[in-house]
C-alpha cells in the first residue's frame, strides 16, 4: 500500500474506503479507463469536505466523480486523488421534499418519490448519472429539467 495515500486520508477514511491504483473501469458505465492512483469514497459531507481540504493542503490534484456515467478514462488512469460520491446515497422524506446526498442516482431519486406520494419527479428517471452532476448541470427532459 502506498503510505502516502493511505496516511493522508487514514484520519478521515476506513481502510475499505481508500483504494489506490483502483481501475477506472470498476466506475465508469463504459467499462473502461486504467488506474487511479488514489480512489476515494466518502459516506458523509463531512468526509468529502475532508478530503477536500487535504487534497488542497497536500497539492493533490483531485477529481470528483459521480456514477460513472459517459465517463471516459483513458488506459493510463488518473494521477491523483478520484472522489466517488457513490456511497453518500442517504434519501430522507422531510414533508414535501426530498433532502438527498450527491451519490443517488437520478432514477433512484424518481422511485422514492413516486413510493412516497411525492409528485414531479418522474422526468427525471430518463436522466443518466447520481442526482449531485444532474442538479449541477441543469439536466433535463421535454417534461422537466433539474
Amino acid at each position: 500500500m502506498n503510505h502516502s495515500w493511505h496516511n493522508a486520508f487514514s484520519s478521515v477514511l476506513s481502510d475499505r474506503q481508500i483504494l489506490e491504483s483502483e481501475p477506472m473501469s470498476r466506475h465508469t458505465t463504459f467499462g473502461i479507463g486504467g488506474p487511479a492512483d488514489c480512489f476515494l469514497l466518502p459516506r458523509s459531507k463531512k468526509e468529502l469536505c475532508d478530503i477536500c481540504r487535504i487534497s488542497s493542503e497536500e497539492g493533490y490534484p483531485l477529481f470528483i466523480i459521480g456514477g460513472g456515467a459517459n465517463l471516459l478514462v483513458r488506459d493510463k488512469g488518473i494521477r491523483g486523488v478520484v472522489l466517488s460520491t457513490e456511497l453518500m446515497n442517504q434519501l430522507v422524506r422531510d414533508g414535501q421534499s426530498i433532502i438527498k446526498d450527491l451519490g443517488n442516482p437520478t432514477v433512484t431519486l424518481a422511485q422514492f418519490a413516486l413510493a412516497r406520494g411525492l409528485a414531479g419527479m418522474v422526468f427525471v428517471s430518463g436522466i443518466t448519472g447520481p442526482v449531485g452532476v444532474a442538479a449541477d448541470m441543469n439536466a433535463g427532459t421535454y417534461s422537466g429539467e433539474m
